[in-house]
């Protein structure tokens, strides 16, 4: 798994493209004064990166080769999974300090005790995003997998729609606003469940669609 990290990281230093993206994207918040968004955004960005090296073994057809290696198609995914999140993280940290420079820059564009709370909500829809687009790249390859990932989240916008006029409005509002009386540590305590529910789905379904893959 160590080779495969290394091998992941080797094709990201490769595209350098990528880090002028990052950095020109987080200048250009500071400039405008979004350091909430840049939070939000670059952690999903930074995360999208990593994704990238699903669709670079499949054009260089690398599973052809890894597999003949001592690494089972469980570890490949683990890895992917693992080096994915982590190029989350660090694409975190990276629009966490964007936002506290364009904070100073820009006085008062946005409260130092929102940081945590942006820094949460970017965890929480990277880490959605991600575990949705992860078993779809690994299924459909790299050309099919937009027009797939395009379709579930279409899907999904429509189903949340059809339950939001199902639903009776004051349910909702009473739902959202019990939630904002919840402390903070419930409220992380709970969405954590959430969030590792989702993503042990879309690591056992990676791997069900990763064993079934011919190469």
């Amino acid at each position: 798994m160590k080779g495969l990290m290394i091998k992941d990281f080797c094709i990201i230093k490769s595209r350098r493209r990528q880090f002028i993206l990052i950095v020109a994207l987080a200048a250009m918040y500071i400039a405008m004064g979004m350091g909430g968004f840049a939070i939000s955004f670059l952690s999903l960005l930074g995360g999208a990166f990593g994704l990238s090296t699903l669709s670079y073994d499949a054009k260089s057809h690398d599973g052809e080769f890894i597999f003949t290696l001592p690494c089972t198609r469980k570890q490949y995914v683990t890895e992917k999974y693992l080096f994915i999140f982590l190029m989350m993280l660090c694409g975190l940290v990276i629009g966490i300090v964007a936002g506290l420079i364009s904070n100073l820059m820009n006085a008062g564009s946005m409260p130092l005790d929102a940081v945590p709370l942006y820094a949460l909500g970017g965890i929480a829809g990277s880490v959605i995003m991600l575990s949705l687009m992860i078993p779809v790249v690994i299924r459909f390859g790299t050309e099919q997998s937009q027009v797939a990932v395009f379709s579930v989240i279409a899907s999904c916008v429509i189903v949340a729609v059809i339950l939001s006029h199902l639903i009776p409005a004051k349910i909702i509002n009473d739902l959202m606003l019990y939630a904002t009386l919840l402390p903070l540590p419930v409220l992380v305590m709970a969405g954590s469940v959430v969030l590792l529910i989702v993503v042990m789905i879309s690591y056992t379904i990676s791997i069900s669609m990763m064993m079934r893959k011919e190469f």
